[in-house]
């Protein structure tokens, strides 16, 4: 059981610093394992106890925005106009990646053990959030400041970029906050944007995954590994909100992509020495 304690902790820790942050945290979740050794690629710790991890994260999630949560709930039965139009631009916007989950689970679920591909779409990551800064810079018209104000077409075209970061390597805060400064979001609205559609992105795809928790074996599958794993998680992805909120508000998500471009490097160089030649 030690064995595993070691590598559920890095994992958890791996899952909370970079879920928020814009670098994959479900590409870090194949890289690190198969990097380290922890496991070998083809029998990688299962997508289950990654959707716990997930789970962990949708914690931070909860209490971080708990005082937006509870105006979005408010605002169902009798709030402003404003709070349930943004519910209902949440809700039209987290379709697109619940028809692709469903639709292309067996997809989705076999690139979690392709290691280079997520190396490569990691170097993806790091184009998308650069081009997102470019459009920004180029953009004439003022951005609009608060969540509320997010339009039917932005709020679509976030949805689909969170589709796309399904892929393990695209980074869903990444792709879904590029995309809301691309189409005139200010940085603190995109991000608010992007966090309050995490929690049903999070919370729908824990709710498939975790129940096979109790149909499987092995040691990733033990009570131990998952409550480290849960614990580091949901702390360090708590601060990594904050962090990355802040981190907006000071500057740009350059610094991000160049990590990306490190990290996907590194990914490719890694495989290459492991599997020989590319």
């Amino acid at each position: 059981m030690m064995a595993t304690m070691f590598p559920a902790l890095i994992l958890g820790l791996t899952q909370g610093l970079t879920e928020f942050i814009p670098v994959s945290s479900s590409g870090h979740l194949v890289l690190v394992p198969y990097l380290l050794g922890f496991a070998d690629p083809w029998n990688q710790p299962t997508v289950a106890f990654d959707a716990t991890l997930h789970l962990a994260t949708l914690l931070a999630l909860l209490v971080f925005f708990r005082a937006d949560l509870n105006e979005l709930l408010r605002s169902l039965v009798r709030g402003p106009n404003e709070q349930r139009r943004l519910a209902g631009l949440l809700a039209l916007a987290s379709i697109p990646a619940a028809l692709a989950g469903l639709l292309l689970a067996d997809f989705f679920e076999k690139m979690f053990k392709r290691p280079l591909p997520v190396a490569l779409l990691l170097l993806g990551t790091a184009a998308i959030l650069l081009t997102g800064d470019w459009i920004a810079g180029r953009r004439r018209t003022p951005a609009r400041e608060d969540v509320e104000d997010t339009t039917l077409a932005q709020a679509v075209a976030i949805g689909m970029a969170q589709a796309m970061a399904i892929l393990p390597g695209i980074s869903r805060s990444g792709s879904t906050i590029s995309t809301g400064i691309a189409t005139g979001l200010s940085r603190e609205a995109a991000a608010r944007f992007s966090f309050l559609l995490a929690i049903p992105a999070i919370g729908g795809a824990a709710a498939v995954q975790v129940p096979k928790l109790f149909n499987g074996a092995g040691p990733w599958l033990g009570a131990g590994p998952i409550a480290v794993g849960f614990v580091a998680a949901a702390v360090t992805g708590y601060l990594s909100i904050g962090y990355l909120l802040r981190r907006l508000a000071a500057g740009d998500l350059r610094g991000f992509a160049k990590y990306c471009v490190v990290a996907g490097v590194l990914g490719v160089l890694g495989w290459a020495m492991n599997e020989g030649p590319l």
